[in-house]
């Protein structure tokens, strides 16, 4: 007996398949009751399943996000088995992914530039059907962050070894030679160290103890003093920003150390004459030009200074007074606030970041200054739109890629930004938050404290140091 058919109508289900049916008729007077079975039915045999509302998939069609589909709407109480599709931009072309069965599928690289269905096949007793969303929008790029060295924590040590393994203390600034080889300021250790292509690490010049000492001998048994911003010039000599000492220190290709600019004393004295007996105040970043001289942030002195390929030094930019006071002048009768990072574009621009500012300026050849970046006030906002028009929040880490893009470290915004050559900004690394995470997955979601030093290797890999976190971490393109 079938529970509840009691009408002139019985509707078969799903459970009477295979069976037979018979309706069994009661008759009913005054006199008494008679029941007749009628014969029995054919065996009864399933339909198969329908789709009426085709399937969904909900989530952000980026690599590492996660898609969820549902199975949409059905007759037939069928089960269900899942085939996620990777398609042309159109959806069309499918190929099903292998091992992509479940309900839900994260997106690869593989997936980059295509479309995602997800075809869901209903099956009963009679038979299967299939039915597949609509495609996704094209599934975009991320860039990938990942610990390259410092991971086993604060300190000296690997010298020799793969750099993976190697301790920073606040590593604050990178730059390449012409061979590949990266060039790291371990700030805290006084040292600057080398990577090779090969991945091994070793130090070029300082040694653990602070101080000043060793000119004319070899830089690895000198001591510097929380050495910042490199540059090499044209010849392969590596010029390095002895913060603390107030100097410029040179170290030949043959490793020999000396001073090319600065007496040890802070100050500001000395333009029109030879550098090396000019004072500095906490110079910070270093660049050359295309002739061969070198610019020099003398952060305390709010200045840019410029050394000549005949060793004199004179200032360029900034009037000692920290401060902003307009664009569209001569830029060494304009105010800079600590300016931190230095570089050049191609058409000999050469770009500051002034940090206390929240800018980043720029000055021509022929000497006049700028804004390409920033409105003074410290923040985030922007993205998307013209850079003159964000917000940029203690510029550090200016460095340029092939393309012409210009990338900057933000100190207090815990972030790396982009500049495209037409003059766009967006955000490619931190969530502006201080601490430590992400690793290996979407830069844009991870977390850095304070970063400082960029660099760009051949294949376009951006290198940053993140040195409140004695870490270098580098993004994929």
């Amino acid at each position: 007996m079938i529970a509840g058919a009691t009408g002139n109508t019985y509707v078969l289900v799903g459970t009477d398949v295979g069976g037979t049916i018979r309706c069994r008729v009661t008759g009913t007077n005054g006199g008494g009751s008679t029941t007749a079975i009628g014969a029995q039915s054919g065996v009864v045999s399933a339909v198969a399943p329908a789709n009426t509302v085709l399937p969904t998939i909900s989530g952000t069609a980026k690599q590492l996000q996660s898609l969820t589909r549902t199975t949409g709407t059905w007759t037939g109480s069928p089960t269900f088995a899942t085939q996620w599709l990777r398609c042309d931009a159109a959806g069309a072309n499918p190929v099903a992914i292998a091992s992509a069965t479940g309900s839900t599928y994260v997106l690869t690289a593989a997936d980059v530039g295509s479309t995602i269905r997800s075809r869901v096949t209903g099956t009963n007793g009679g038979g299967s059907v299939a039915a597949e969303s609509v495609q996704t929008a094209t599934i975009v790029s991320v860039r990938i962050i990942s610990m390259v060295s410092g991971g086993s924590g604060t300190g000296f040590f690997g010298d020799g070894l793969d750099y993976v393994s190697a301790r920073m203390n606040n590593p604050t600034a990178m730059t390449y030679d012409a061979a590949g080889n990266l060039y790291i300021a371990d700030s805290g250790n006084h040292r600057i160290r080398r990577v090779t292509t090969g991945g091994i690490i070793s130090t070029v010049a300082g040694t653990t103890s602070s101080g000043f000492s060793g000119d004319g001998a070899a830089a690895t048994a000198a001591q510097l003093f929380q050495p910042q911003g490199m540059a090499f010039d044209a010849t392969g000599n590596l010029y390095i920003a002895d913060t603390s000492n107030n100097r410029v220190r040179k170290v030949t290709t043959g490793g020999i150390i000396s001073t090319v600019a600065g007496i040890g004393t802070a100050g500001s004295t000395g333009d029109g004459s030879a550098a090396t007996a000019a004072q500095l105040n906490y110079p910070a970043a270093l660049a050359f030009d295309a002739v061969g001289n070198l610019y020099i942030a003398d952060y305390n002195n709010h200045r840019i200074r410029k050394v000549t390929t005949g060793g004199i030094i004179s200032t360029i930019a900034g009037t000692g007074i920290a401060g902003f006071n307009g664009d569209g002048v001569a830029a060494a009768a304009a105010q800079l606030n600590n300016p931190y990072s230095l570089t050049f574009d191609a058409a000999g621009n050469l770009y500051i970041a002034d940090f206390g500012n929240n800018r980043i300026r720029m000055v021509t050849p022929g000497g006049i200054i700028s804004t390409f970046a920033g409105t003074g006030i410290g923040g985030s906002g922007g993205d998307g739109a013209a850079a003159t028009a964000a917000q940029v929040y203690q510029t550090k880490g200016l460095t340029f890629d092939a393309a012409g893009n210009l990338y900057f470290a933000e100190d207090g915004g815990n972030r790396v930004r982009k500049i495209t050559s037409g003059g766009i900004i967006s955000k490619i690394a931190g969530t502006g938050s201080y601490g430590y995470t992400g690793d290996g997955g979407d830069a844009l979601l991870a977390k850095m404290m304070s970063p400082s030093g960029l660099a760009i290797d051949a294949a376009g890999n951006l290198y940053i140091s993140d040195p409140d976190n004695s870490r270098i971490r580098k993004l994929t393109p």
